[in-house]
């Protein structure tokens, strides 16, 4: 029987990503990291010497942190993947967060969604490939959720609405992908930012679109939702009126309606992956398990 060009193409992927490909990812994400909000662009939204002080940390940070291991430059990697694929598996406008919110809030990426009643609402995007993390991620998330916080971003700037300047407070989601996955991903997004004729560039386009990580992102992305969610109408008891609990309570709703609708729709599998349970994985399995006590 004759191999399929996107069964060739995805069988010739090994599973550890090469020097070329992770200098290849390293650059996109320093590209994509230029426009990225500097804190001392904010200077009529903060005193100067908080900014100085954010800036002063994230420094010291930085000559302390190993930035690159192994783990870092494939969460590295899935992070350009999810931030580039992610408007077209589920919609909205993607940008990086600043250094300082990924350091203290742990959030790599925020959606900005359109909301079916107008509002603009946001979601932060935590991006890991390591198992080990992904617990303790989502530890952290319960603990804030059970105390009826949101992370607040402080150095967010809206695409869509300049208005929507400085602090944010937005649900944090962990997702997370193994290594295999990323790597299939990635030599397949290479692969397409390189070729030169149309008809490849198209048949990988639909590749990367119709993956089956894209549909595990919604997924991963609804679980946490509901479950944080779950844990939210406990601080209403003593105050049915409060108002910031029914505004996160509101916000929750809205990206459910949105993810929902992305959920739609069969799961397109790219090929060899037939089964239906095809695309399990220790991490996906992870966040499908996390249950928590109501």
């Amino acid at each position: 029987m004759r191999k399929s060009p996107e069964a060739s193409i995805l069988r010739s992927l090994d599973h550890t990503l090469s020097p070329e490909e992770l200098g290849f990812f390293k650059h996109v994400l320093e590209i994509s990291k230029q426009t990225i909000p500097k804190p001392e662009n904010f200077l009529s939204v903060y005193p100067p010497e908080d900014i100085q002080k954010d800036v002063a940390r994230v420094e010291r940070r930085n000559n302390d942190f190993e930035s690159n291991t192994e783990t870092e430059l494939y969460g590295a990697t899935l992070e350009v993947l999810i931030q580039k694929l992610g408007p077209a598996w589920i919609g909205g406008s993607w940008s990086h967060t600043s250094e300082f919110d990924d350091y203290t809030k742990g959030i790599d990426l925020v959606v900005e969604i359109r909301a079916i009643d107008g509002t603009r609402v946001f979601l932060g995007i935590d991006a890991t490939s390591s198992e080990e993390q992904v617990e303790n991620k989502l530890n952290e998330v319960e603990q804030q959720t059970t105390q009826g916080i949101f992370p607040a971003l402080k150095y967010f700037q809206s695409k869509k609405d300049i208005a929507i300047r400085g602090t944010v407070e937005l649900p944090r989601i962990i997702v997370g992908d193994i290594r295999e996955h990323i790597v299939e991903l990635a030599g397949l997004y290479k692969k397409y930012v390189s070729a030169k004729d149309a008809e490849t560039k198209n048949r990988l386009k639909s590749l990367l679109v119709n993956h089956p990580f894209g549909k595990e992102l919604t997924a991963q992305i609804l679980i946490q939702l509901a479950l944080i969610k779950s844990d939210m109408p406990h601080l209403a008891q003593s105050d049915p009126e409060n108002l910031a609990y029914k505004k996160k309570i509101r916000i929750l709703e809205n990206l459910e309606t949105h993810f929902e609708r992305k959920k739609a729709g069969p799961l397109v599998r790219a090929p060899g992956q037939e089964q239906e349970n095809a695309y399990s994985n220790p991490i996906s399995s992870a966040i499908g398990a996390w249950r928590r006590a109501v």
